[in-house]
């Protein structure tokens, strides 16, 4: 239905070149919560 839409492709196409991409490690806690840590940064993910 929408997979075909033209205008959606383009705006997925924008969203994947616009993303920050980053190498780290994950690691997980006790109760299931994991972190990307690169460069010194923490994320949650």
């Amino acid at each position: 239905m929408l997979f075909d839409d033209p205008a959606l492709k383009s705006l997925k196409k924008q969203f994947d070149s616009n993303k920050e991409r980053v190498e780290g490690v994950v690691k997980a806690t006790d109760r299931g919560f994991g972190f990307l840590e690169f460069d010194k940064e923490s994320i949650f993910i």
